[in-house]
Parts: C-alpha cells; sequence; structure tokens
C-alpha cells in the first residue's frame, strides 16, 4: 500500500511539475490538461483555432483534437462558442472580460510563423485587364493593414508591387484570377504558408478589402464597431502558426443596411463587409464600388415620372431634369411630395414605361459621360412603386390583377418590359423592383425576368420569429394592422404566417429575390424596437430558404437614444456570415456591449433582457407602425421601471472613460422615457410627497438633456420629433421648462397608431384570391 502512495504522489509530482513549465497563459490548468488547448502541445495558440475550426467542418474527428481541453465551457460540444473563447484567452484576457485602452500600441510583437512581423512586406498584387476600377481598393487595402500594424505594435511595413524585388518575408494579396478557389467578387483566404510568407487570396473585387479587416480583427484583435470607435485588444505576442488557413465567402449577394453607425459617416464600408450603393453614393476607392440602383432603389416611379413630365413641359428648363451645378435632380422632381407620391401610376400604360425609360437611360449616359461604370459605381436600375396602396383602377389593370391575383402582376410586367429594352442596350444591369404594400403577393402566372430583383417587403410581426409563423397564429396576429382585402374575404389581422407563404412562392418564382428588413420604430424613434436576438433567427432563416440580398432599414438620424449601433454592427456580421451560431452572435453582441459601455456592460445586457420580454408580453407588433404601449407592455415597465433605471446607474458607475459615461447616459434616456410615461399616474399624479419629488428629478434630468441635446434652436430636428416626418410642427406640446411636468407620452403624439388614420389606403374595393 506504501509503494502505491508513493507511485502515485511520484506521478503527482510529475504532473504538476509538467504544468508549472507550460508557457504562463490566463487559462487555468484542470483535470490534468491545459483548458483551450486543442491540440494538445501544451500551449494555447492559433494552432488550437484551426484544430476547432477544422472540427466544425468535419475535416477532422473527435479523435484528432482533445475534445475535453477544447470543450472550454463544459457544454459537451465544441462549437463557435469555444472557438471564441479560444480567441479571447489568446489575446490574453478572460473569455468574458476585456479591456479598454487607446488602441494604440497594445501588442508587443506580432510574429507570423515565429518570424517578427518587421521581416515582412505587404506586396500588391499584378493588375488585371479589364479589373482597373477595382485595383484602388486593393492598394487601401494594403495601406489600411500597414496603418493599422502600425497602429498595433508601432512597426510601418513597406508597400512593394508584384513586379519589385521583395528579399524579406511577404503578406502578399494574390486575385483569385480563374475563380480557382470559387471566391467570387467578395470572397478571400488567409494562408500562412509553409515558405514562411502570409496570403490573402482576394475574389475579384473587394476580397482584398474583406481579407484585409478580417486579418486585422481575427489575427490582430482589432474590432471596428462604429464611424469613430476602434478597439484592440492587448497582448505580449501574436503570433501566426505556419499552416493556418481560413476561406470566407459572404452569405448573402447583396448587403445593405441603412442604420445608424453604418452610413455614409462610416470611415469604409469594407470593415464591416457592406456592400449596398444606393445611387452609386458610396462607389469609391475605398469601398470597391458595390451592388445596387443607379437611383433610389426605392419608390422610384414618382421621380421617374415626374421628370417625364417636365421634359415634355417646354416651359421647364433643360426638362427640370439634372442640375449640373448641384450635381443631382432638380429639387422639383426630387421633391417627395410631387403628386405621385401620394398614389401609383398605371402600370399597363405606355407614359409609364417611357417615363421610366427615359428617366434611367437619360441619367446613365449623365454617370456614364462623367466616368462612372456599371458594375462598380451600380449594377441596378430602379424600377419600383411609390410608397403607397393606391393602385390604378383602369380597366386594364384591374384585368390584370383578376388575371394574376395580385396587384403585383402590373409590377412585375412594367418590370419585364423595361428590362427587355434595356438588356439591347445595357445587358450587365439589372432591374431592380420591390413587392411592396400589398404587390408583396406574387403574381400567379407572370414570372420575373432573369435580369429582374424583386425586393420583398412584408409588414407582418416583428415580435415572434419568421421561423416560427405558428406562434404569431396562437397569438392572433397584429390586432392595430389589417391586412387588405385582397387577401380573400374580409380584412384580417396581419401575422408572418402569409407574409412567408407568400415569400416561399416568390422564392418559386425567381432565383434573384431579396429581403426587406424593417428594423426600427420609425414613428417614435426613443422607443426602439426590441429585436436584437429577433435578428439572428430572422435573417439566418431567409438566408436557409434561398434569399440572396438583404436591405435593413433601421433609424439614421443623427442622434440616438436606443441602441441602433450595436443593431447596425450586429447586423452587418450576420449578412456576412448568416451561418454563425446563437452562441457566436450573442458572444459578438456582449463584446460590442463590453467594448461599447465599459465594464458596467452586464447591466445594459441585464436591461436589453427585460425590455425584450416585456415586448413579449404583448403578443403581435410591428416595428415601423406600432405605438410604444403597443411594442412594450406598459405595466411590466411600471413595475420594473425602477430596477431598469438603477441598471443605467451601475453601468454609468463603472464606465472608465467619459466617452463610455456619454453613451450610456445617452442610452439611459429612452428607458426614462418610457418609465417616466409607464409610472407618471401612479408616482407623480396620484402619487405621495416622496414619489412625487423623486419623479420630478427624473423628469427634470431628462427634459435638460432632451432639452440641451435635441431640441435646441441649433438642432431642432434632431430626433426629428417622436412621430415620423414630424419635423417642428410638435414643438408646441415639448414642455416649456423642467417644472412643467405631464406624461412624456403626450409630449409629441397621441398613442393612436399610424395606420388606423389611414385605413383607407389599405384597402381596395375588391377581393382577390
Amino acid at each position: 500500500m506504501k509503494k502505491l502512495l508513493s507511485v502515485l504522489t511520484l506521478l503527482c509530482i510529475l504532473a504538476s511539475t509538467f504544468f508549472a513549465l507550460l508557457p504562463a497563459r490566463s487559462a487555468a490548468v484542470t483535470h490534468g490538461y491545459l483548458k483551450y488547448d486543442a491540440n494538445d502541445d501544451g500551449r494555447i495558440d492559433m494552432k488550437d483555432v484551426l484544430a476547432v475550426r477544422k472540427f466544425m467542418a468535419s475535416i477532422i474527428t473527435k479523435r484528432d483534437i482533445d475534445f475535453l481541453a477544447a470543450d472550454g465551457n463544459e457544454d459537451t460540444m465544441v462549437n463557435a462558442r469555444d472557438l471564441l473563447m479560444i480567441r479571447k484567452v489568446i489575446l490574453n484576457i478572460e473569455p468574458s472580460e476585456g479591456n479598454n485602452t487607446d488602441g494604440r500600441f497594445n501588442v508587443d510583437e506580432i510574429k507570423i510563423g515565429g518570424k517578427n512581423i518587421s521581416r515582412y512586406t505587404i506586396v500588391l498584387p499584378e493588375p488585371r485587364e479589364g479589373y482597373e476600377l477595382f485595383e484602388p481598393a486593393t492598394e487601401y487595402a494594403a495601406s489600411e493593414l500597414r496603418t493599422y500594424l502600425y497602429y498595433a505594435c508601432g512597426l510601418r511595413l513597406n508597400v512593394a508591387k508584384a513586379s519589385d524585388e521583395v528579399k524579406t518575408y511577404k503578406i502578399k494579396f494574390v486575385y483569385d484570377t480563374d475563380d480557382e478557389y470559387d471566391l467570387g467578387d467578395e470572397g478571400f483566404i488567409l494562408e500562412a504558408c509553409e515558405d514562411g510568407d502570409f496570403v490573402i487570396t482576394c475574389g475579384a473585387k473587394r476580397g482584398s478589402l474583406y481579407g484585409a479587416y478580417t486579418f486585422l480583427e481575427d489575427l490582430i484583435g482589432y474590432r471596428f464597431l462604429t464611424a469613430d470607435v476602434d478597439y484592440l485588444y492587448e497582448n505580449k505576442t501574436v503570433d501566426i502558426p505556419t499552416g493556418y488557413r481560413d476561406r470566407q465567402v459572404p452569405g448573402f449577394e447583396y448587403r445593405g443596411i441603412t442604420q445608424a453607425g453604418v452610413g455614409d459617416k462610416f470611415r469604409n464600408w469594407g470593415m464591416l463587409k457592406v456592400n449596398a450603393l444606393d445611387g452609386g453614393a458610396r462607389a469609391s476607392r475605398d469601398t470597391g464600388g458595390g451592388l445596387g440602383t443607379l437611383y433610389i432603389h426605392a419608390h422610384s416611379l414618382a421621380y421617374q415620372l415626374c421628370a417625364y413630365d417636365n421634359y415634355n413641359d417646354p416651359s421647364v428648363e433643360n426638362g427640370g431634369f439634372y442640375n449640373k451645378e448641384r450635381g443631382a435632380y432638380s429639387e422639383y422632381a426630387n421633391d417627395f411630395f410631387n403628386p405621385y407620391h401620394q398614389s401609383q401610376p398605371c402600370m399597363t400604360d405606355d407614359y409609364t414605361y417611357e417615363a421610366v425609360l427615359y428617366f434611367n437611360y437619360t441619367l446613365l449616359d449623365e454617370r456614364l459621360s462623367r466616368g462612372e461604370a456599371y458594375g462598380y459605381n451600380f449594377t441596378q436600375i430602379s424600377c419600383a412603386t411609390n410608397d403607397n396602396t393606391n393602385y390604378c383602377m383602369c380597366a386594364r389593370c384591374k384585368q390584370v390583377y383578376y388575371y394574376e391575383g395580385s396587384v403585383a402582376g402590373t409590377v412585375i410586367r412594367l418590370a419585364n418590359r423595361v428590362a427587355e429594352k434595356m438588356a439591347e442596350d445595357y445587358p450587365e444591369l439589372d432591374i431592380y423592383t420591390i413587392a411592396y404594400a400589398g404587390g408583396n403577393i406574387p403574381p400567379l402566372h407572370t414570372r420575373p425576368n432573369e435580369n429582374v430583383c424583386v425586393c420583398a417587403c412584408t409588414t407582418g410581426c416583428n415580435n415572434h420569429s419568421l421561423r416560427n409563423t405558428e406562434e404569431c397564429e396562437a397569438a392572433g396576429g397584429n390586432p392595430r394592422m389589417r391586412a387588405p382585402t385582397y387577401f380573400g374575404g374580409p380584412a384580417e389581422k396581419y401575422s408572418n404566417k402569409k407574409d412567408m407563404e407568400y415569400l416561399d412562392a416568390w422564392l418559386e418564382l425567381t432565383d434573384n429575390l431579396y429581403f426587406w428588413y424593417y428594423g426600427a420604430n420609425y414613428n417614435y424613434f426613443t422607443s426602439p424596437a426590441p429585436n436584437l436576438f429577433a435578428y439572428y433567427d430572422d435573417i439566418k432563416y431567409l438566408y436557409e430558404k434561398g434569399i440572396i440580398g438583404i436591405y435593413s432599414e433601421g433609424s439614421s438620424e443623427p442622434t440616438h437614444y436606443n441602441f441602433e449601433y450595436l443593431r447596425s454592427y450586429l447586423n452587418s456580421k450576420i449578412l456576412w456570415d448568416p451561418a454563425m451560431s446563437e452562441e457566436e452572435y450573442e458572444g459578438l453582441m456582449d463584446e460590442y456591449l463590453m467594448i461599447y459601455y465599459g465594464d458596467g456592460w452586464r447591466s445594459i445586457k441585464q436591461y436589453i433582457l427585460m425590455s425584450d420580454h416585456a415586448s413579449d408580453i404583448n403578443g403581435c407588433w410591428t416595428n415601423n407602425h406600432d405605438a410604444p404601449w403597443d411594442v412594450y407592455n406598459e405595466e411590466y415597465f411600471r413595475d420594473h421601471y425602477a430596477e431598469m433605471a438603477a441598471l443605467f446607474d451601475e453601468a454609468y458607475d463603472q464606465a472608465q472613460t467619459a466617452e463610455q459615461k456619454a453613451r450610456v447616459e445617452m442610452c439611459s434616456v429612452h428607458c426614462h422615457f418610457l418609465g417616466l410615461s409607464a409610472t407618471y399616474e401612479r408616482d407623480y399624479a396620484n402619487g405621495d410627497a416622496a414619489s412625487r419629488a423623486k419623479y420630478a428629478e427624473r423628469y427634470a434630468w431628462m427634459w435638460n438633456y432632451y432639452n440641451d441635446n435635441a431640441y435646441s434652436d441649433s438642432n431642432p430636428n434632431g430626433i426629428r420629433g417622436y412621430v415620423y416626418n414630424l419635423g417642428t410642427a410638435g414643438f408646441e406640446k415639448f414642455p416649456s421648462s423642467s417644472g412643467d411636468i405631464y406624461c412624456p407620452m403626450e409630449w409629441y403624439f397621441d398613442q393612436t397608431p399610424l395606420f388606423d388614420g389611414h385605413a383607407g389606403t389599405w384597402t381596395f374595393n375588391y377581393n382577390i384570391r
């Protein structure tokens, strides 16, 4: 027995000695193995990341890795959550913690295959004939790589051409010229080769940009959150192992986001891998061009008809079409309230067809003459219905409606007709149209031409998953939104079930289908849409169904009292990689909150979970129309407002920088707006002296914040009011002082949903289907 104890003691001593000699990491040694050491080589480095990625891709089996070590979170699975933890361990931070620094010189040493990065030169690829417009994007990618490597470790690498004699090791860009690796226009491969070089194999157009930024994010530790927020994890040594290889191609072909934080002011859309253009506004050397329309992507018929009217009016100089001094269309042609915006034109009339052709041919000539090019500045022209349901009721149109079972019959026929004509002169261009406001019902007989792109727009329920439509049916649908009568029979409540049935039917008609995702409460910007978790499953589901593009529309206002920046960031990530796991998506959310709001980020996360629960209670609601108490449960906010306010106080106290404190403070405004509205009757109108004093204190803070940051004379439209397009019209209801106390929900609007007052625009006087 003594011998056995002696042997066991010796083994323990040897084991403890062995693990003491292992490189010091932030991970703990437990159960006789090094946690996160997936390849069991005694170190935690990028080789472990590579091993886990291979396991997840079924390239290797469970026997080829140390499964217990790789399963860092001990949930009996090795997945993206473990991969994220390993990456954070490599960067010398605890799996759920981070550090906030100034983002410069945070990495002591960067190596590739053990060789210091000072021994490397960034090498540009050989130029390609026919892709001259995209060469500047690759040059820019090399410049960005050089700049951010300098910010990381203080070393400035040289940049050379492929034809230069380079005697150092190389970080070289190589075009996938013959699409050998199936990278298309935007994919890339990052690879640390046996010869010591690091190769970024690029898709034809934007792969170089996306590859460079992914190199900086995944391998160096950068995070590019907003237009003015970078973050770099601290690390003593980054050593990219020989054999590291990562291939990425985008999940969606078209990735469009018009939300705060991803707008025109973002330094480079390549950082977020967003590629959608609207009128060519963002096509530059910094973005490598993109996909999108020559002019606005939606509701274009009004502008096209207005311009054509002016062209036919000899009293209007130059046809009122293009103002060369302004570099844009005339104000009359661009006036949102021109008469065509109030109704739909007759789409079986030759005049409408001729107007669309005139507009696009004229604009194409103008754009091409000043050096723009299709495939770079634009890939489509728009032939999209206006923003209403007042469809033409002439005999010809009605005949098509009945035959096709939908007003979309005339929409698709017009788009096809324009597409056939445009293809004669511009075969490279697609025609973009929308399945919108009644036109979301697919036609029974007419198929969109191959060069017609359809963007499906739905207005169902945003509380329940698009995947599980039975949730909507069980909840009874949205009682405030009525489907048009041409769904069949009397008007019925909106839900996701019909929308997804129509989407399936569109997918039977065309492979060229986009989806318009409404991601914000446009009527009440200080009452944010609680859909941060819904994004994940909805976008993933649309990808699995075969949708090839997403246009996500959110608040693009200059001042934000909600989570628009976070929503934009998460959206950009999942549009690139819709196959990501739910754990990885939530990990990105946690990381963002930690960086953006500081050490109190968990309090912000708890508020997000609580507000999400408050919206679940109410059943079905719609982002872009419903009033706050239709979306959120007023009683829940009344009962939990004190707890929610305390969460923001905690986050503010724990924030490390003035910027983080300011972000917490701004984000808290919408919580106070909803909470003070919910508790007004209880705590102020009918409260005792103590509750009234506490209420008045919070109310005064919120009023002063709004007054100082949104409603000043210099910025009267800071948050555009609470009601859609209100502008300055409702200032008479804004309290004159912080002592003028009444329910904040009554400051700017009543609680009547927008479309209750416009119900006539949603119904027709006939039934189809």
